[in-house]
């Protein structure tokens, strides 16, 4: 569940290829060795496989290792370097201080630390969405431009939700918080507004955002994010909430779900990481799709 916390949505009506096992055998990760810098490919979620498939959906782990020489370790051994040539009555020249930086430079990576990131691609084509987890929108798109090459093609945009920052006031303001029947704001959520030219803003954490006066400090403002609950839509109001979600939704960028807690309730060894990532993969899709499928009948609703 950890590698499910910041989810970015894409759409898209690409179908994932049936020879999708041989493709990205060409485009394998590696983790780093000997003097090289960056490397990046698509890593095994088991012991043997590189994507787990089930019901239509599938599962991808982009990871990219690299570093980089420490400069205060590159100048010490270039000085140290430097010294033992003039110490041997060696010329110092040009090419010579050129070929001391690069040993020193090849040095210091053997103890550089290796940077780790990793995005999981969550390809769910029966709802036509691509759920991207990364620590950022840039990871993530690079993740999905490697999928392409993958692939061949891929087509995909963000979620954009225009109207959400604006309607989400207009629930506050009429003492609501309840978007429909499975999407609602906490009475005492989180939530952060701004106004509509992004120079001041406003957070309300710890206060009911029912209260009359946060109704009035919205007024000409947008929510730009907000904690939401997903409940049970049949049950209505006293339903049984499914998860729970920072709703990031700007006018003109994409939507991103943070915090994602969907209570899986599952360790890390429970029944093996195939298990695990085959059931993360199903209750995530299942979840966003709600999530979504609730934001999309709110933004379109006459009057919401």
């Amino acid at each position: 569940m950890k590698h499910w916390k910041l989810i970015f949505p894409f759409i898209t009506t690409k179908e994932i290829p049936h020879d999708i096992e041989e493709r990205l055998s060409h485009c394998a990760f590696y983790p780093l060795k000997d003097a090289l810098t960056k490397t990046s490919g698509f890593a095994l979620l088991t012991e043997s496989e590189r994507f787990i498939k089930s019901d239509g959906r599938h599962l991808f782990q982009y990871t990219e290792q690299s570093r980089k020489a420490d400069v205060a370790t590159v100048n010490h051994i270039h000085k140290e370097r430097l010294q033992a040539v003039t110490d041997e009555g060696r010329e110092v020249t040009p090419e010579t201080l050129e070929a001391i930086r690069a040993v020193a430079e090849r040095e210091a990576l053997k103890f550089a630390r290796i940077n780790t990131t990793s995005v999981y691609i969550l390809y769910d084509f029966p709802a036509g969405r691509v759920w991207c987890a990364g620590s950022t929108v840039k990871k993530c798109e690079t993740a999905l431009k490697r999928l392409r090459k993958v692939i061949g093609s891929l087509d995909t945009e963000p979620v954009v939700l225009p109207l959400a920052a604006r309607q989400l006031v207009k629930v506050l303001q009429q003492g609501r918080r309840w978007l429909n029947d499975s999407l609602a704001i906490p009475e005492y959520a989180k939530v952060v507004a701004e106004d509509r030219d992004g120079e001041a803003g406003v957070t309300f954490d710890g206060v009911c955002v029912l209260d009359r006066q946060v109704g009035e400090m919205l007024e000409g403002m947008l929510i730009r994010t907000t904690e939401m609950h997903l409940h049970q839509p049949a049950a209505m109001r006293d339903g049984k909430v499914l998860a729970s979600f920072v709703l990031d939704a700007p006018e003109h960028a994409g939507v991103s779900l943070r915090a994602l807690d969907y209570g899986s309730g599952k360790g890390e060894d429970d029944d093996g990481a195939e298990q695990n990532h085959a059931a993360d993969m199903q209750i995530v899709a299942k979840t966003c799709e709600q999530i979504m499928a609730g934001l999309n009948a709110f933004t379109h609703h006459i009057g919401g």
